[in-house]
């Protein structure tokens, strides 16, 4: 959620009607960015609604009622809030070439790169708008991740992944004169949403209206694994704590276990 929205409006003001139509505008998109899911919504409405708990039991703020809550009851039953669906999405070799030569349409130039490192890397587009040049080990084929996504850690969870040659070519590629690398990786990306909401109109372009920027992260964990990597070198290059939510990753070509399956 962005203060635009409810930067004016103090806590005792809050009511359900206003997040119905927060939610409504998210759910649609608006002024050019990428309509959220109901999963999204979800979460985020979610995280209001339990501030606003601490706010009544800590704080003694006087409600008489949660508006979080009540608007997530609304919603759910209207189906503009729920879970996350599962997605078994793969990206062809063809839709990437798509995506490519979608990208160089775009002037500013950092979509490309960011499709290809996400594929190669498996690292959300959060991750990879944040990145320094301060992170990136050439020498090592390393990339430092800070503040990686936890299940309960939301700050602290610094990680270092390994990542690929082709990936590290991706990044000298992006910035050819190394004495220019520098701050920020993607500079002129000032908001990881700037990813998805570029994203939304490359996959127009391509012809791919329904693949979605998080596809790529899959299509590269599926890729290590197809690779021959174990699950917990694919966790540790892609940062799950739970192997078990690595088994939805493991959507193999079956033409890769041909070799296998005859060896």
């Amino acid at each position: 959620m962005t203060a635009e929205h409810f930067k004016d409006v103090r806590v005792i003001q809050l009511t359900p009607d206003m997040l119905f139509k927060y939610a409504e505008k998210r759910r649609a998109g608006y002024k050019g960015r990428a309509p959220i899911s109901r999963s999204t919504l979800n979460q985020q409405l979610t995280y209001v609604a339990q501030t606003i708990d601490h706010a009544r039991t800590l704080w003694g703020v006087d409600l008489p009622s949660n508006p979080a809550r009540d608007a997530l009851s609304a919603l759910s039953k209207i189906g503009l809030v729920g879970g996350s669906r599962r997605r078994e999405r793969r990206v062809s070799d063809q839709e990437l070439k798509q995506l490519m030569e979608a990208s160089l349409k775009h002037h500013s130039g950092w979509i490309g790169p960011i499709i290809m490192l996400a594929v190669e890397t498996g690292m959300r587009q959060g991750e990879i708008q944040a990145l320094q040049w301060k992170d990136v080990d050439f020498e090592r084929n390393t990339v430092f991740i800070k503040d990686r996504k936890h299940p309960s850690e939301k700050m602290g969870n610094n990680q270092i992944i390994p990542v690929s040659n082709k990936a590290l070519e991706v990044l000298k590629t992006w910035v050819p004169v190394e004495s220019k690398r520098t701050g920020a990786v993607f500079p002129g990306v000032k908001l990881a949403q700037s990813i998805s909401d570029r994203f939304v109109k490359v996959r127009e372009e391509a012809g791919l209206p329904e693949l979605h920027f998080h596809d790529l992260r899959h299509e590269a964990v599926s890729r290590f694994f197809e690779k021959g990597l174990q699950i917990q070198e694919v966790a540790r290059i892609s940062g799950h704590k739970d192997w078990k939510q690595l088994l939805r990753y493991t959507q193999l070509n079956a033409s890769s276990l041909v070799d296998k399956l005859n060896g």
